[in-house]
């Protein structure tokens, strides 16, 4: 994807070209440089400028900076983690544990406290959390889940864009049962008590496996 590549005593130094842009890179990956672009001595320190943002970072991973038309990021991580736009924030305490979020555009709200054993969300979906107790998601006609005892049992509904339904049940993730039918109406269906059976049925024909 670049136009020209030179290197010497790789990875001593390399240069690189893409259309008018030229990049600099000693003992890659940790010292790069480009004029007006990027200026990385990693991990102490980098910076990555674009048409329509700028980014930085110290230490890496723990201090974090974004500015951009879309987003706006301030990490200082675990410790804290804050991103906002237009419709939407999002704010993290000890990262990843305690975290909230809130979209305007799309009316939800979330709550993790802490990751990822319980969670409460609302609007764009509905979601309750306490694992390993009880698990719920809803998404209206799309998507349905219920689970009690995770992984112990779970089931879940599906509707695809075309209009194909399913229905699944599992007990301790690989065993359990499933039914499904098209838009058509042709119905497939199977039985799993792992590792001893499994059977399915599908368009009129039955089969099975033992053990």
């Amino acid at each position: 994807g670049y136009d020209a590549i030179d290197f010497y005593l790789w990875p001593l130094y390399s240069r690189s070209r893409r259309d008018e842009q030229i990049t600099h890179t000693v003992l890659w990956p940790f010292m790069r440089y480009s004029p007006e672009r990027e200026l990385k001595f990693w991990p102490l320190y980098g910076q990555e400028t674009a048409q329509d943002s700028d980014y930085r970072y110290a230490l890496w991973p723990i201090w974090h900076r974004k500015r951009s038309e879309s987003k706006d990021i301030d990490a200082v991580l675990p410790l804290y983690w804050y991103a906002r736009s237009a419709d939407a924030k999002s704010v993290s305490v000890i990262w990843p544990l305690v975290r909230y979020s809130r979209n305007e555009a799309r009316q939800h709200v979330s709550w993790d406290a802490p990751w990822p054993l319980i969670r409460y969300a609302e609007g764009a979906y509905h979601e309750r959390r306490f694992l390993p107790l009880y698990w719920e998601k809803d998404q209206g006609d799309k998507y349905r889940m219920r689970a009690y005892l995770w992984p112990l049992y779970r089931e879940r509904e599906m509707v695809s864009q075309d209009g194909a339904y399913s229905r699944r049940t599992n007990v301790l993730v690989l065993s359990g049962r499933s039914q499904s039918w098209n838009s058509d109406g042709l119905q497939t269906r199977s039985l799993t008590i792992w590792p001893f059976w499994h059977s399915e049925y599908s368009d009129g024909v039955t089969s099975w496996q033992i053990p």
